[in-house]
């Protein structure tokens, strides 16, 4: 094991992490920053970006042609100051009843517009041209596709035929 691995095993509070889930490891980053702390000041400050991921599931209420459940990928990114044994910053999932309501009512929306739609066997190498995939992986439900949507801001609201939100 690695001394990463090892060092998030033994500080799963700090990642807000339940115990015994599994856990990645996404390769550690060296960032370099500019702070500008006042009176016209400028410093960089060199960071390690430490980013661990797991997996929870969550009903997914959506309808007969997909899974009862959803997983969703949550995680900690620590921002480590790389000259001193210090944490400048921890950034963290805080999954809410809310926040499982609006991913429902947005995954709904998107079935009533057609752009989420369930998997189907594979016969093409071919995806669906502007289609968000919802495929089942064991017992849950994992949507591919949404790269496309990045765009989206505010309410959701289905692309018009160029792509754009309407």
């Amino acid at each position: 094991m690695s001394g990463a691995f090892d060092f998030v095993t033994k500080n799963r509070d700090l990642f807000n992490m339940p115990a015994d889930l599994p856990f990645r490891l996404r390769p550690r980053l060296d960032a370099k920053k500019k702070y500008f702390p006042g009176r016209g000041e400028e410093r960089v400050v060199r960071e390690l970006i430490f980013k661990v991921p797991w997996g929870r599931e969550e009903e997914n209420p959506i309808g007969r042609l997909y899974p009862d459940s959803r997983l969703l990928t949550v995680g900690t990114t620590l921002a480590i100051a790389w000259d001193e044994p210090k944490i400048r910053a921890r950034l963290t999932h805080q999954l809410t009843k809310d926040q499982s309501n609006d991913r429902t009512s947005f995954l709904r929306e998107m079935i009533r517009s057609g752009t989420l739609i369930p998997a189907r066997p594979v016969t093409s190498s071919i995806a669906p041209n502007r289609r968000v995939i919802g495929e089942r992986s064991g017992s849950n439900m994992t949507v591919s596709g949404t790269g496309m949507m990045l765009h989206v801001a505010g309410p959701w609201a289905p692309a018009d035929e160029g792509g754009q939100n309407g």
